[in-house]
């Protein structure tokens, strides 16, 4: 299940972030700890960084890739209709997150010892592992963590297949 989205696009024009944050609620912009502005809207859902250069990254509880296009396109909608000359190029989708439950528990030195990652009980109650630039992180409940998945077919031919392992290494 798909927990995250993360889409980045250009609107190909420089955005005064002081006259964007002074016209609109729910924007927070100090340019003394970041440079961009953070942008969360009632409405659309979800987070936005804003920076001068015209780049937008939208973020936060998006379930699928179509639904951050989606958002990121509403958001620039909303910095157009303010008089900026906004044009959408490139959008892209930076990472995915998703998380999935096994049927049942996990053995985690079987799944460091297969997959060749790190597993201290000590320091964090999961075991980590890369296959191809992929993050896994299993717990002994059965919940599995993937973060750095940049497209379905990085889904469907990486994490799909160690999905149905890891029940078997029981």
């Amino acid at each position: 299940m798909i927990s995250n989205v993360v889409c980045t696009t250009d609107l190909n024009c420089e955005i005064d972030l002081r006259t964007l944050a002074k016209d609109n609620r729910n924007i927070v912009y100090d340019p003394t700890s970041y440079s961009g502005a953070r942008w969360k809207h009632p409405k659309i859902g979800g987070h936005c960084m804003v920076f001068t250069t015209g780049k937008l990254i939208v973020n936060g509880k998006i379930k699928s890739v179509g639904d951050a296009k989606r958002r990121l396109r509403r958001y620039a909608r909303l910095i157009q209709r303010q008089g900026w000359p906004v044009k959408l190029t490139g959008i892209k989708v930076v990472t995915i997150s998703a998380s999935f439950k096994t049927a049942g528990p996990l053995d985690l030195i079987k799944v460091v010892r297969y997959y060749g990652g790190q597993y201290d009980p000590e320091v964090f109650p999961a075991a980590m592992f890369i296959k191809d630039s992929i993050h896994f992180t299993c717990f002994h409940t059965g919940s599995v963590l993937m973060t750095g998945i940049k497209n379905s077919r990085e889904m469907y031919e990486i994490c799909v297949p160690v999905l149905i392992e890891l029940p078997l290494l029981i």
